[in-house]
């Protein structure tokens, strides 16, 4: 606008910001980086294996931060980090792909789905208090029933 203040990323003209500039918003994020070390109960230099301090070590946090006061420029923001540097792509993506691996695979959600299934097999229902809906637990072994009874079929021996 011709008086130096904009419209906000969703177009709306009633609340007047300036978007940060891309030395404060680095600052900022080193900020939060180290933040989200501290509560992740290390320091960067505890996971940083290039002994330098740079933080590009394996293991090291990495982070892209996303304003949600202001997405689309902090989008534009982070991608442009992201297109820039190329450790930090690295590191992001070795990350994301670690996790994969360990988390995301089809094997392991087989193993995962089977473990659980295993589990539920072998479960006992719980006690129930006697306000308990009948819905919540029916099965439709109950409805079963019903309709080969209705049918003439001995509900014990059909089957």
């Amino acid at each position: 606008m011709a008086d130096g203040t904009d419209k906000n990323s969703s177009g709306h003209g009633d609340r007047e910001h300036s978007a940060p500039d891309e030395a404060a918003l680095s600052e900022r994020l080193g900020n939060l980086d180290q933040r989200l070390s501290k509560l992740r109960g290390h320091r960067k230099n505890e996971t940083d294996q290039s002994g330098d301090g740079s933080g590009d070590g394996a293991g090291a946090p990495a982070v892209v931060a996303i304003d949600p006061r202001d997405e689309e420029h902090s989008l534009v923001l982070a991608l442009r980090r992201l297109l820039t540097d190329g450790p930090l792509r690295r590191t992001i993506g070795d990350a994301g792909h670690a996790w994969w691996a360990a988390y995301a695979t089809i094997d392991r959600a087989i193993e995962a789905w089977r473990d659980v299934l295993r589990d539920a097999v072998t479960m006992r229902v719980p006690a129930r208090p006697p306000s308990w809906p009948a819905h919540l637990d029916a099965d439709g072994t109950a409805l079963a029933v019903k309709l080969l009874t209705e049918a003439g079929i001995d509900p014990t021996t059909a089957g």
